[in-house]
This record gives C-alpha cells, sequence and structure tokens, in this order.
C-alpha cells in the first residue's frame, strides 16, 4: 500500500472545540506525519470535522484508525463488506437523533487514549488528564 503525503489545514469553527479539516483525501491512505497532526488538532479541539468525505467501509475503518483501533460492537448491524462498520440512519430508527456517543458498554470506555481521564480522589485534588 502507497501512503500519501497531503496538505491540508485545520480551521478553528467553535470558540471551544471543533475544527474543520481542510483539503484531506481521507480515501488515500494517511502518512504517519499527518496522523500526528490530526491526533493533536483531536487533542487540541476535542472535535474533528472532515467534509465531502466519500468513504468505502474499509477506508472508513482505515480513517478511525489515525485514531485508535475500531471496535466491534456486540449488537449492531453490521456492514456486509466490513463487519467494523455499522450502517445508520437516524432518520429512518429515530434514535440518537441530537446525540450519540457509543462504546459505554466496553471498559475502557473509549478507545482513543485522549479521551480518558483520572479522576482525583476528592473535589479541587489533583488533575484531571
Amino acid at each position: 500500500m502507497t501512503t500519501v503525503t497531503t496538505t491540508h489545514g485545520i480551521r478553528r469553527v467553535g470558540p471551544r472545540i471543533g475544527a474543520e479539516v481542510i483539503g484531506l483525501d481521507l480515501t488515500k491512505p494517511v502518512d504517519g506525519a499527518t496522523a500526528d497532526q490530526l491526533r493533536q488538532a483531536f487533542r487540541e479541539h476535542k472535535v474533528l470535522v472532515f467534509r465531502n468525505q466519500h468513504l468505502t467501509p474499509d477506508q472508513h475503518v482505515e480513517a478511525v484508525r489515525v485514531f485508535a483501533e475500531p471496535f466491534d460492537h456486540p449488537t449492531a448491524v453490521k456492514d456486509a463488506t466490513n463487519p467494523l462498520v455499522y450502517p445508520y440512519n437516524v432518520r429512518q430508527t429515530g434514535k440518537a437523533s441530537v446525540w450519540h456517543i457509543g462504546g459505554l458498554w466496553r471498559s475502557p470506555v473509549f478507545a482513543i487514549p485522549d479521551l480518558a481521564w483520572v479522576s482525583p480522589a476528592s473535589a479541587g485534588e489533583g488533575n484531571a488528564s
């Protein structure tokens, strides 16, 4: 597999969270330096938007792997070509119509290490990380 080095931009879209990744085609493999930049942007902005990406199920899984290894959901309907992709039509199901957090049944809950934290022993002591 050939890895393509790309030039892209990251534009803040909200006062506290959110950034848009511009000029990155996720249908192509992401090189290591770009992956590092995306992970840093995720840590900084907490939400990244990649507009107009038309990914196959396999490309979707590879894009997720930039951030963490995707996980299998025990009860989700799976895509026929890749069992790590779960087709989801909120208009059809009516579920998660405002927001959704997946994987809360997992231990640890999130696969992305930057979303894990340590709670201090009591309020005001220590630092969350």
